[in-house]
């Protein structure tokens, strides 16, 4: 997330990311501010590496304490993120906005432009080459069905996966494409904001209105 945005974790789930800084600063006996809000208020690049050493000195039920808050803020971060997006997307299909809406999505997703191009790199560590088409193009001869997020609660990481599904308008032919977003401290827990970066679970080859090349 971008500098100056709120905390995702503390606007989405307050009482799971304070009980996190609980178990934190547990026995430390005043070295940090008492409530969380206060500590993200104020604290500077020393005070979140202090606490970030103070985390990785956690040990025995401490740790497991810690590990397990934080587990359980992720998962409800995650459901509460995928319930969010849901609820956006839908109700933003539903508005005048929709084909800007999906203009926007096919640009960010897809690398879709209003003029089409030669996209060409490694994947999983395999050449290729595809011709990706101009939006117009892309409208004329496919239609975006609909995105689903959601939420895999086994794991241990605020983690959303999304379907992305298209349809062929000619043969009414649909295919899913699959990305996952995780949403995580880059510079270590407490260290600013949290970030969120999406992630393909395909290779470019595999989109059905991409030419391929090779």
């Amino acid at each position: 997330m971008s500098k100056g945005t709120a905390n995702w974790y503390m606007t989405i789930d307050k009482h799971g990311f304070e009980d996190l800084y609980q178990a934190a600063i547990i026995g430390t006996k005043g070295q940090f501010p008492s409530k969380v809000i206060a500590f993200e208020t104020k604290a500077d690049r020393a005070d979140r590496k202090r606490l970030q050493k103070t985390i990785e000195a956690l040990s025995g039920n401490k740790r497991l304490n810690y590990d397990t808050k934080y587990v359980a803020m992720c998962r409800k971060v995650a459901q509460e993120s995928a319930n969010i997006f849901n609820s956006n997307f839908a109700n933003g299909m539903k508005s005048k906005r929709q084909s800007s809406i999906v203009e926007i999505i096919m640009k960010y997703l897809f690398r879709i432009n209003a003029v089409g191009y030669i996209l060409t790199g490694t994947d999983l560590g395999t050449s290729f080459a595809v011709r990706v088409p101009a939006l117009g193009e892309w409208k004329r001869r496919w239609r975006l069905n609909g995105i689903t997020a959601m939420n895999d609660p086994e794991r241990s990481q605020s983690v959303v996966d999304f379907v992305v599904r298209v349809e062929k308008i000619k043969t009414k032919a649909e295919t899913s494409l699959r990305f996952h977003s995780e949403n995580r401290w880059s510079h270590g827990k407490f260290c600013g904001n949290p970030e969120a970066k999406l992630y393909k679970e395909f290779t470019w080859k595999e989109v059905p209105f991409f030419e391929k090349i090779f």
